[in-house]
C-alpha cells in the first residue's frame, strides 16, 4: 500500500490532469483559429526584429590579433560583422571571412545587445622564420611551419642545413632556438635577429643593433630574459658586445667597445656553428646592469 503523502499527490496531479483536458475539450475552434494567428504574429515580428536596423551590429571589438596581417585580418571580420545585427550573428560567415589566412585557427563570438559584436581570433603566431635551402618559412613556437604566411622578412631567423620534412621543425637545437624566442618580451623580441647554437655558449641570441645574448640551456629561460633586460637597460655595461645571462642571478656583459660581435652568415643549426667573435669570450664583467639597447 503506497504512503498516504504519494497518495495524495497522485489524486492531485489526476485531477489537474482531468480538468485541463476538459479545458481543452470545451474551447471553440474560433479560438484555437486566434491563438495560431497570435502565435504568427509573434514568430513573424521576431523574425523582421532580429533583422531590423533596431539591431544593426555597429560596434565591432576584435582582440587577439596581432603582428602579421592583423589589419586585413581585423578589416576582413569588421566588414562582415557590419553586414549582420546582434540577434543574426553568422558566426560560419565569419570564419569564411578569414579562412584565407593561415594565421587564424578559429573565432569566438559575444554580443553586446543592442549593437555591439566582440571577436575573439585564435592565432597561430609565428616566432620565427625557418631558414633552409634559400627558403624563408614562417615558424610557431611549438614548431608548427606556417608556409602560406607573409611578411618574414621581419622574423628572427633560425637556420637549418636541411628543410623541414613535413609540417613541422624537429630538429632539437631549433626547437630549444623556438623556445627561447617564445618567452621573450614583445619589447626584445621585435629586436632579435638570429638565434644560433655554440658549442661554448649554448643558444646564442643576435640582435639587430647590439650585443649578443649568452643564453645556455633552455632552463629558466623567462628568469634569463630578465637578467638580460635589465643589463640592457644600465648604462654601465654601455659598448658591451656581449651579455652572458647563463646563470640569470649573475648577469655579466664583456666584450670591447665600439667592436660589436657580427656574423656574416646564419650559422647552421643543424651543425655546431660558430658565432664570429663570441668563441672565446673575453673577460667577462659584471655591471649595475647592461649594453645599448638593441
Amino acid at each position: 500500500m503506497a504512503p498516504r503523502p504519494v497518495t495524495a499527490i497522485a489524486r492531485a496531479v489526476r485531477a489537474v490532469g482531468g480538468r485541463l483536458i476538459d479545458f481543452l475539450v470545451r474551447v471553440r475552434p474560433r479560438t484555437w483559429g486566434i491563438v495560431a494567428g497570435v502565435l504568427a504574429v509573434v514568430v513573424a515580428f521576431g523574425l523582421w526584429f532580429r533583422d531590423s536596423s533596431f539591431v544593426d551590429v555597429t560596434r565591432v571589438e576584435i582582440t587577439g590579433v596581432s603582428g602579421l596581417q592583423s589589419r586585413q585580418i581585423s578589416e576582413a571580420l569588421r566588414t562582415k560583422a557590419l553586414d549582420m545585427t546582434t540577434l543574426h550573428v553568422d558566426e560560419g560567415a565569419l570564419r569564411g571571412a578569414v579562412s584565407s589566412f593561415p594565421l587564424v585557427t578559429g573565432i569566438s563570438v559575444s554580443t553586446h545587445f543592442p549593437h555591439g559584436l566582440t571577436i575573439e581570433v585564435r592565432e597561430n603566431v609565428p616566432v620565427a622564420a625557418i631558414l633552409a635551402a634559400g627558403a624563408r618559412t614562417a615558424v610557431t613556437a611549438d614548431g608548427r611551419l606556417l608556409h602560406s604566411a607573409p611578411g618574414t622578412a621581419g622574423l628572427p631567423a633560425i637556420a637549418l642545413t636541411t628543410p623541414p620534412a613535413g609540417g613541422r621543425v624537429t630538429a632539437p637545437r631549433a626547437l630549444e632556438a623556438l623556445r627561447v624566442l617564445a618567452v621573450a618580451p614583445s619589447a626584445l623580441a621585435a629586436k632579435v635577429m638570429r638565434v644560433t647554437s655554440t658549442t661554448a655558449h649554448g643558444l646564442v641570441v643576435q640582435f639587430r643593433r647590439g650585443p649578443v645574448a649568452y643564453f645556455g640551456g633552455t632552463e629558466a629561460l623567462a628568469a634569463k630574459w630578465a637578467a638580460l633586460a635589465r643589463v640592457l637597460s644600465d648604462s654601465g655595461a654601455a659598448g658591451a658586445t656581449y651579455v652572458d645571462v647563463t646563470v640569470p642571478s649573475h648577469p655579466a656583459a664583456g666584450g670591447v667597445a665600439g667592436a660589436p660581435a657580427s656574423q656574416s652568415d646564419v650559422p647552421q643549426l643543424g651543425g655546431t656553428p660558430n658565432v664570429a667573435g663570441a668563441s672565446q669570450a673575453p673577460t667577462a664583467t659584471t655591471p649595475s646592469t647592461s649594453t645599448t639597447q638593441p
